[in-house]
């Protein structure tokens, strides 16, 4: 996945786009496919060290916003996916 961001990176800077949009970009796309089904599978060690070697190599690249790790990333997810089943009293998993 690594060689495909840096080939769009390289892309969208030469149709002169902005370093903070870049970052956005990589927010929208990258990190959200990565968090989309966290909460079911992060916790498998390849796939974690992985992505978490991705993120960090994207982070010293400057090319994403100061995260500080994939795990606090899925924490994150979790506990959203958390709030919304207790707080919606018509979640299916809300009786659970």
């Amino acid at each position: 996945m690594c060689p495909k961001f840096i080939c769009s990176v390289r892309t969208l800077k030469s149709h002169s786009l902005h370093h903070e949009q870049v970052k956005d970009i990589f927010r929208a796309t990258y990190l959200a496919k990565l968090t989309y089904a966290a909460p079911a599978w992060w916790g498998f060690g390849f796939a974690q060290w992985s992505i978490t070697a991705f993120i960090n190599k994207v982070t010293k690249s400057g090319y994403s916003h100061n995260y500080v790790t994939y795990e606090s990333l899925c924490n994150q997810v979790d506990l959203k996916l958390f709030r919304s089943i207790t707080c919606n009293p018509g979640h299916i998993l809300n009786s659970l």
